[in-house]
């Protein structure tokens, strides 16, 4: 690393600080990330643009100041150093910038400020001339006193700089060097300050892209309108599918690397994408809809996921919620018998733990992965079964939310003519003492033995796994037979009970 001295411009009467450092610009420094050079995933999308089409124009927050307006900082405070003492840079206050005054092929100029809460901050050196080449370096001052890179910007045909990072309380450099020609002509350098960042800050490159976790949501928000929000999901060894989900208003856009362009995915709908690149890199940028920008406040959401991950299935339920004419006869009985309670004249043929369905049943459950954690928008087949023969003819497919877990409504087809006539039994419906506005009721019900069956359907339904079963009474058809109540008879002087055939 080679280290290069400060240069002050001569007509600027700078102290000289004993303990001035120096910034350590490297003459082998690489040319950044490019995206470019990246191999994407293709979607169908008809919106897409060019890597180098997105124009930002940086608002300035202040009046630009011209070199000499800067004045030596000394002592802020008794015993303490300002960070132009500590550093040899000028102090140039956040949100602020300035004019350039580089004279020769490897000058270098540096600008410092003292952070006293924790901020993102963006440096930025624009009106870079065509035939010149300038770098930015970002550094923060160690309690060593030494200055450590954080972030560079150094393309050698941008007209445009920038760095970034979140910075916590100290003392940060910003310096400018001039790495290949000058011109008259003066570029402009300052930094902002942006507090309303997100988590997943600072991930405004390609290069700082944050990386996504299968199973995982992220929130983000645009801090400002600039802002540009880099995502990166690294597919497994074994896997050639993707399942994403992007969540947000109108006011924020989002787009996929396809190897050759950005193209924008849709909103609040899960998009799956088959045919991706084991062990490879998938890129997503978020950023600001500038015909709407979104305040610092409006959130977006993320999930991506490989939805053929799941391996188990957890918290398997069936229920129903079929209002059905029997519902109050089972109850305290043995499986497999016809119990009859003479004194109560009720016939119960049903065990409590008896699921029972006519033609609907509902099914929810969990996927989760070898890890046990949930996996997204995987999906799930749900069947019911005789034993035998599907009652469904087709699987009904669910995939599952964000969350890994999926409930759905599943129609049971009739099963009229498929009944046992052996089990073929004459019910009460559970009222003992029928009265004529609530008459004891006698069903004929027919019924069979099913199964609901969860299958978890890894690329295509031929490839099952993770296969479970709940057993369910399936009522076929009920058929009123008989009302019953009783009555008081004024002739005879007591009460009867009448039933009437139906």
């Amino acid at each position: 690393m080679n280290k290069v001295n400060l240069l002050l411009v001569s007509f600027l009467s700078f102290p000289v600080f004993s303990q001035s450092i120096n910034i350590p610009i490297s003459n082998s420094v690489s040319e950044p990330f490019d995206i470019e050079n990246t191999p994407g995933v293709y979607i169908d999308s008809n919106q897409t643009r060019n890597s180098d089409a997105l124009e930002q124009e940086i608002q300035w927050r202040s009046k630009i100041l011209q070199p000499e307006s800067l004045s030596a900082h000394k002592n802020i405070a008794e015993g303490n150093q300002s960070s132009e003492q500590r550093t040899g840079c000028p102090v140039l206050p956040l949100d602020n910038a300035i004019y350039t005054n580089l004279q020769q092929e490897g000058d270098v100029q540096c600008y410092s400020v003292e952070i006293k809460e924790t901020t993102k901050i963006q440096g930025v050196l624009t009106n870079i001339a065509e035939d010149v080449d300038y770098n930015l370096y970002l550094f923060q001052l160690t309690d060593e006193n030494k200055l450590a890179t954080l972030d560079t910007s150094v393309s050698s045909t941008a007209r445009q700089e920038q760095v970034f990072y979140k910075a916590e309380p100290g003392i940060y450099v910003l310096a400018v060097e001039a790495k290949t020609g000058i011109s008259k002509e003066k570029a402009i350098v300052g930094w902002l300050s942006h507090p309303e960042y997100d988590a997943q800050e600072t991930n405004d490159k390609a290069s700082q892209a944050y990386t996504l976790t299968s199973s995982a949501t992220i929130q983000g928000n645009m801090d400002n309108n600039n802002d540009l929000d880099y995502y990166v999901y690294k597919t497994g060894a074994d896997q050639n599918r993707i399942a994403l989900k992007f969540s947000a208003s109108d006011q924020f856009i989002t787009e996929l690397w396809t190897g050759s362009q950005w193209a924008a995915i849709p909103h609040n709908q899960v998009l799956a994408i088959n045919d991706v690149s084991s062990n490879s890199s998938v890129y997503f940028l978020v950023r600001a809809n500038t015909e709407s920008v979104p305040a610092t406040s409006a959130q977006y959401s993320l999930t991506v996921s490989d939805p053929d991950s799941g391996v188990t299935l957890s918290n398997v339920n069936v229920w129903n919620t079929e209002k059905l004419a029997k519902h109050d006869t089972y109850r305290n009985t043995l499986e497999g018998n016809c119990v009859v309670e003479r004194l109560k004249k009720i016939r119960h043929c049903f065990p409590l733990s008896k699921i029972f369905a006519h033609n609907k049943l509902e099914m929810s459950g969990t996927v989760l992965d070898q890890q046990g954690l949930p996996v997204p928008y995987a999906n799930v087949l749900l069947y019911a079964r005789d034993g035998v023969n599907d009652l469904l003819g087709e699987p009904t497919v669910v995939t599952t939310d964000e969350q890994g877990k999926f409930m759905k409504t599943v129609k049971v087809a009739d099963c009229s003519g498929k009944v046992d006539q052996k089990r073929l039994e004459q019910i009460g419906n559970g009222v003992s003492y029928g009265t004529l506005d609530w008459p004891e009721l006698w069903w004929d019900i027919e019924f069979e033995e099913r199964y609901s069956e969860y299958t978890l359907a890894v690329t295509a339904p031929n490839s099952p796994q993770g296969i479970e079963q709940k057993q369910f009474i399936h009522l076929c058809n009920a058929t009123l037979r008989k009302m019953c109540y009783h009555l008081w008879d004024h002739n005879a002087g007591k009460e009867i009970n009448r039933c009437t055939t139906l």
